[in-house]
């Protein structure tokens, strides 16, 4: 019917994290130069979502299960970068918090379930803050804490460039330039591959903005076009 139906209302800075099964949302509530995480229902409204944490850091992303919210402490609206940042692990039931996964010397800035089953979390790392470039690792998806020893890097050219990756796919891309490439990992041997160039029917060119996404072997992007047309009106005499 096209029939369009809002579903929340959102303030732009509120940055909101759902649940993979897409039931949970999590706010990052500004307070100060702290945030506080709201835990509600997708369906319902911010108001009626509950504090899980006051002041306590940025919420980034759900655990594949919906049982644990990941998030980062020391993340504020006005970061100081000279504060290394970690990743803990947050019950959504009961605000129970631990220790997941901190770098010896580099921060920690995000963390999403990644691949089949969702059995590993992509994790970006940033050895300087204020610079563009960041580091990549695959690291097994458990409650207690994975060493560092089992952390994969994801190894790409460019390493100031975003990568994109889909639900239930071991696909990454990346743009290099104006062309778009990508790496599959193979969860048997715990390797990347090498990046390959994705080809495009008819010389399209998928758009930066918003993100690719993978699914089931398949890219989903934006092509930008440009259309006009000429109309002929009669001037009234």
């Amino acid at each position: 019917t096209a029939r369009q139906t809002p579903l929340v209302h959102l303030p732009f800075e509120i940055d909101p994290r759902f649940s993979r099964d897409g039931r949970q949302v999590a706010y990052n509530e500004r307070k100060g130069n702290r945030y506080s995480i709201r835990l509600g229902d997708a369906s319902g409204d911010l108001a009626a979502a509950r504090v899980l944490c006051d002041g306590c850091g940025r919420a980034l992303d759900f655990s594949s299960d919906g049982r644990f919210l990941f998030y980062s402490p020391e993340q504020a609206p006005e970061r100081d970068h000279e504060i290394k940042t970690t990743i803990r692990l947050m019950d959504v039931a009961t605000g129970k918090d631990r220790p997941w996964l901190e770098h010896p010397v580099d921060s920690l800035t995000e963390a999403a379930p990644f691949g089949d089953g969702w059995t590993w979390v992509l994790v970006n790392v940033r050895q300087d803050p204020k610079a563009k470039s960041s580091r990549f690792y695959l690291v097994p998806w458990r409650e207690v804490p994975a060493p560092v020893s089992e952390w994969l890097p994801i190894t790409i050219p460019n390493e100031s460039a975003p990568l994109n990756y889909g639900t239930g796919s071991y696909d990454l891309s990346f743009f290099e330039g104006d062309k778009l490439m990508l790496v599959r990992f193979d969860p048997s041997t715990k390797q990347v591959s090498a990046p390959v160039l994705m080809k495009f029917f008819d010389s399209v060119v998928p758009q930066r903005w918003p993100p690719l996404a993978h699914r089931g072997g398949a890219v989903v992007f934006c092509k930008a076009e440009s259309r006009s047309s000429v109309w002929l009106m009669k001037l009234p005499e």
